[in-house]
């Protein structure tokens, strides 16, 4: 897959972002239109996070943001990329895995990641049992442009 630090990296996260995840998207349907390969496409979200926000201020959802960054960093090795989708939302690209590995997989993060955890909220930390929800799609399977596999993916 392309590099996706061709394009400016999220702030906060210090992930690749929204357009980098349509790049490398759409340039991999392309790549593998001819030969298809198999792609899955993650979308996940923190639940409730305007409440999160609300309680703990920006830090707090500035903290959790980071936590979800770096959580699924480290579950999702390469060639897997992650990106900050935008808001509390992030992608993650998994080249060759099947859509029933990815749930899997996924599914193993969700359960892991919601055990209460200590997040850095500015100059503090608070234990928080945060959730998520994901969405998954498989290219091909699910559709052969771009913006089809990204609607799967979010239903």
């Amino acid at each position: 897959m392309e590099k996706a630090y061709e394009h400016p990296m999220d702030e906060l996260t210090g992930l690749p972002g929204r357009e980098a995840f349509d790049t490398q998207l759409t340039a991999w349907i392309d790549k593998k239109r001819r030969s298809p390969a198999l792609l899955s496409v993650v979308v996940a979200d923190v639940d409730l996070f305007g409440a999160i926000n609300e309680e703990y201020g920006r830090d707090g959802g500035d903290g959790v943001l980071c936590d979800l960054a770096s959580a699924l960093q480290a579950h999702l090795p390469a060639p897997a990329t992650i990106f900050r989708f935008g808001g509390d939302a992030f992608a993650a690209l998994l080249p060759e895995v099947e859509k029933e590995q990815a749930f899997l997989q996924m599914e193993s993060f969700r359960a892991a990641f919601s055990a209460a955890r200590e997040v850095a909220m500015g100059t503090k930390t608070e234990s928080l049992a945060v959730t998520v929800s994901m969405g998954l799609s498989t290219f091909p399977d699910d559709g052969a442009k771009a913006q089809d596999v990204i609607h799967k993916a979010n239903e």
